[in-house]
């Protein structure tokens, strides 16, 4: 099979055309390509391949074709096609490759619909699973992450402040809880045993840190700094 080559400006070129002399120059290309004649076309076989064959007069008048004895020569556009030799010449050097071990002409290139589906299937599940079966790395630190996550979760709602996770002091410093403790004795909750400092006994009574902050939650106290 070969090319016609036709530049951007063609149709800037044959605007001054009719539409059956655009047709039979197109015609006339392609089938000078098809049949390797160097843009020579016999005159007797125009009527085996143009549709509008009269329209030959317009070309032969505006300079698109002209006369060589039998044949009808095609000037414009002609140096953008490849030529007889040139096609035969890539046409052996592609034999000489297929000989070679180059991709069979015969080959179906397309596999059946069972070996595609079966490789898609392989490929989703080596996609899981490394060599002898091992788990990917990056889906094996996804799991033991989750599970590490779940596991503390679990646990107790609260760390080891007595807050809720994730709670925030609202806006009073870290130091107004710790400064100056010298745990004296326990929370007044039944069951707690965490120490009351000086300072939490004189601001909140017999609480420890963490049920202060429960029982005092809303008290205007909690945004005071003792240090300010």
């Amino acid at each position: 099979m070969t090319w016609t080559k036709l530049s951007d400006d063609f149709a800037d070129d044959a605007w001054g055309l009719s539409d059956a002399a655009v047709r039979l120059h197109l015609e006339g290309l392609l089938w000078s390509n098809r049949k390797l004649l160097d843009c020579r076309v016999p005159k007797e076989e125009i009527q085996r391949h143009a549709k509008r064959p009269e329209a030959v007069r317009e070309l032969l008048d505006t300079g698109f074709w002209a006369e060589d004895g039998d044949y009808y020569v095609i000037r414009h556009h002609a140096k953008y096609q490849r030529t007889r030799a040139a096609v035969l010449a890539q046409q052996a050097v592609n034999a000489a490759n297929g000989s070679k071990g180059g991709r069979p002409k015969t080959e179906s290139r397309t596999k059946p619909k069972s070996e595609s589906q079966s490789e898609a299937i392989t490929e989703r599940s080596n996609s899981r699973t490394g060599a002898r079966g091992a788990k990917n790395p990056g889906i094996m630190r996804e799991e033991t992450e989750s599970l590490t996550e779940s596991l503390t979760d679990s646990k107790t709602e609260r760390d080891g402040t007595g807050l809720r996770r994730g709670e925030v002091r609202n806006s009073r410093s870290e130091s107004a809880w710790t400064d100056g403790v010298s745990p004296e004795s326990v929370c007044s909750v039944p069951g707690c045993g965490g120490a009351v400092t000086d300072w939490l006994r004189g601001n909140f009574g017999q609480y420890c840190m963490a049920h202060a902050a429960d029982q005092s939650v809303n008290s205007p106290e909690l945004n005071h700094d003792p240090h300010q």
